[in-house]
């Protein structure tokens, strides 16, 4: 209303003493990547205080994750909030942690027969690949004959390329996506 009658000031301008960097675009593909911690305030006119609200909200989910209400809102606070929501998001428990290391346990017998310590490396390589490949949705024999396939002509400032994470790992090597 102040604004529709003219009453104020301009605003003044500030410059800042630094330039602003702004955070790398990053794809959030999935809940707990990315969140944001939001600090509304309001006043109470019958106690004539303030009150102060710190939400954490899951960017992906677009879900309140944690928040704290009080009459005031200190670092601590935010701290707090941010624990209480990151135990919320954990999981109780580590099953899929034992089913992915299942494999290794029957295989652990075979590590016996391992007679050099290259061999005993080579297994290692061969799990750690096929485990990582496993727990970000490809199929293990597609991922490894792609590697196995495109690695050799390649530089190794593109690596990058080849990670099971990547975006650049080819469709036919993804698991379709259950609903």
């Amino acid at each position: 209303m102040c604004k529709e009658l003219d009453v104020l000031l301009p605003q003044r301008k500030v410059k800042p003493k630094h330039p602003r960097r702004l955070a790398k675009r990053t794809k959030v593909t999935g809940s707990n990547q990315l969140w944001q911690m939001d600090l509304k305030y309001g006043y109470i006119a019958s106690i004539d205080r303030f009150f102060f609200i710190i939400s954490i909200i899951d960017v992906y989910d677009r879900c309140i994750v944690g928040y704290h209400i009080g009459l005031h809102a200190l670092a601590l606070d935010a701290l707090r909030t941010l624990r209480q929501a990151m135990i919320g998001r954990l999981e109780i428990d580590n099953n899929r942690t034992e089913h992915s290391i299942k494999s290794f346990v029957i295989a652990r017998k075979n590590f016996l027969f391992c007679v050099a310590p290259y061999g005993a490396k080579a297994s290692a390589i061969r799990f750690s690949l096929i485990e990582s490949a496993k727990e970000n949705g490809l199929k293990p024999f597609e991922y490894l004959k792609h590697l196995l396939e495109e690695l050799p002509n390649t530089r190794s400032q593109d690596l990058d390329k080849f990670m099971p994470w990547s975006e650049h790992i080819p469709e036919h090597c993804r698991t379709p996506k259950r609903r």
